[in-house]
């Protein structure tokens, strides 16, 4: 598995489809088969293994699900996790919660990022440094956008990963 994050603007529609969903096995397979599928690019952004990070920034340095203070710590994980089994997550935020993200995300600048950074703990398999610092930070711009531009739909946002 590639551990590799994306964050979906979806439609209510697959919302509620989504949150009907009775095992991890259908959430899963509705996700592959209709909204990872379609690709639609206008409507997602990857993290690519930058999720780790990111959302250790957010929620103390500890890569804890609900862990942090909101909204962001909702950026990737947080919100209402739809899956019981930790092989594959999903996360989802409501539109309004995606439009509370958006406020508090738009003025983080890249020096409050490495402050967050640098206090992500030891149980983080990747090196703490300069390098995957700016691969986090790079990725976070994008993540960043994505929330402001998606607030201003009434989309909500679920975040996949497989582990």
């Amino acid at each position: 598995m590639s551990c590799r994050g994306v964050l979906f603007a979806i439609q209510k529609s697959q919302s509620e489809i989504l949150r009907k969903c009775k095992s991890d096995k259908e959430l899963v397979e509705y996700i592959q088969k209709n909204i990872e599928s379609e690709w639609d690019e206008k409507w997602l952004c990857e993290t690519d293994q930058s999720w780790d990070a990111m959302h250790r920034c957010f929620a103390g340095g500890k890569l804890e699900v609900h862990g942090g203070k909101p909204p962001l710590n909702a950026i990737i994980f947080g919100g209402e996790i739809l899956n019981t089994k930790p092989d594959y997550y999903v996360a989802f935020k409501s539109s309004a919660l995606v439009k509370e993200i958006a406020k508090e995300i738009s003025g983080i600048t890249k020096e409050e990022i490495r402050e967050l950074y640098n206090r992500i703990g030891s149980d983080y398999q990747g090196e703490i440094n300069d390098e995957d610092f700016e691969y986090t930070w790079e990725w976070f711009q994008c993540v960043r956008t994505f929330y402001v531009e998606v607030a201003q739909s009434q989309r909500d946002v679920i975040f996949t990963v497989d582990q």
